[in-house]
């Protein structure tokens, strides 16, 4: 068991420590980060920086410290790298919090792992007993970061989760390079970090699309549930956190509620949200109704759950991605997810062909894994 006692770290609050512990980082181009931070459905606090350019490790309290400009400047550079662990939340935060536009060279020690064999959701900790042979301790995992002070065995935890982060790094490179892998994995990387960007602030997207059972709603339900995806649309992502959700949306199409009284009854609507929008929502909702013309609401019909030919093209396509995932030796979860075999499926299906669901492979996909899925494709012809 490793003494995480033994971790130096150094402890910033304030904006004169700050400055002076910057030297540290400025010769530097890759820096091994962490955060810490706090989040539900109200509220997401970033609460603890920890960032390394390999020898001496700062904990920026992110709290008291609101800004840290004077970070920022050092990822401005083309060859800046950011090495963490399962770093999306991660990466997301820290984009805000230093208010950068352009991201980073990311290497996300799990994605490295995944391409170099069959496991993807790894914990850090695994992933040092297994390339370190370490055991460390991970107990404050739970534990409130926005509370102040923060005892001293909560930084010397937080400061573990950076320390062997170097380590990792190299070894996973010579492993890449080992299994000639180095520029696999930087198209996958690429490809995923700029998915997470995309992410970060962005509200979600409804459409009629969005609810399976909206053939149950006659032209009335429609038109409230046109004015509702519209209202939805319009909100920010911080918006959207407090307002019903979708599936509570199709509810009030369905149910109609005349005021704020009459949402109540709909289950899972925030109090909140009734007390404060309740009426004028569903004011706006029904003068939707009243201007609503029959002769502009198709009559949807219901699409079916499944079919036989689905189930044999689902079983097809996910036999071959795993086995090219065992050829090719990557975690499956990198290779393929549901909406890609989804969208293979329909492929497959319209030309009657399983090579045709490869129609679907951009980017990495189609440049290293077409090919080995397309001869597994043969092999079951």
């Amino acid at each position: 068991m490793i003494n995480k006692n033994q971790i130096k770290y150094k402890y910033i609050d304030n904006y004169l420590d700050l400055n002076k512990e910057l030297k540290s980082l400025e010769k530097s181009n890759i820096f091994y980060i962490d955060t810490e931070f706090v989040s539900n459905h109200n509220t997401n606090t970033l609460c603890l920086i920890q960032i390394s350019s390999g020898d001496e490790i700062l904990l920026i309290d992110t709290i008291k410290l609101k800004a840290a400009k004077e970070i920022a400047t050092l990822f401005e550079a083309d060859d800046c790298t950011w090495v963490l662990h399962s770093g999306q939340s991660d990466i997301s935060y820290l984009m805000k919090y230093f208010n950068l536009k352009d991201l980073p060279i990311i290497f996300d020690t799990q994605i490295a792992w995944g391409v170099l064999g069959p496991e993807y959701q790894i914990s850090l900790s695994y992933l040092i007993y297994r390339l370190l042979d370490m055991r460390i301790e991970k107990n404050y995992q739970r534990i409130d970061w926005t509370h102040r002070p923060l005892e001293n065995s909560h930084l010397i935890y937080a400061a573990g989760d950076v320390e062997f982060l170097p380590d990792l790094y190299t070894i996973l490179q010579d492993k890449l390079k080992e299994k000639n892998k180095c520029q696999l994995f930087e198209e996958i990387m690429s490809e995923i970090a700029l998915e997470w960007f995309d992410k970060i602030d962005q509200p979600k997207k409804l459409s009629l699309d969005s609810f399976r059972n909206a053939w149950e709603l006659d032209y009335i339900g429609l038109a409230a549930l046109k004015y509702l995806i519209g209202w939805y649309n319009g909100l920010t992502l911080e918006k959207q956190r407090s307002v019903p959700k979708p599936h509570i949306l199709f509810s009030m199409s369905k149910a109609l509620p005349q005021s704020a009284d009459d949402l109540k009854k709909i289950q899972g609507m925030p109090f909140k949200f009734i007390k404060k929008e309740g009426d004028k929502i569903t004011g706006r909702m029904l003068m939707a109704t009243y201007n609503a013309d029959p002769n502009d609401f198709k009559i949807i019909k219901p699409k079916s759950y499944n079919s036989f030919d689905e189930i044999k093209m689902y079983a097809l396509i996910k036999m071959i991605l795993s086995e090219t995932a065992c050829a090719l030796s990557i975690a499956p979860e990198i290779l393929y997810n549901d909406i890609l075999i989804k969208e293979m499926i329909k492929e497959a299906l319209s030309d009657n062909n399983v090579l045709s669901s490869t129609k679907v492979f951009k980017g990495w996909r189609e440049k290293h894994i077409k090919k080995c899925f397309s001869e597994y494709c043969n092999s079951y012809s």
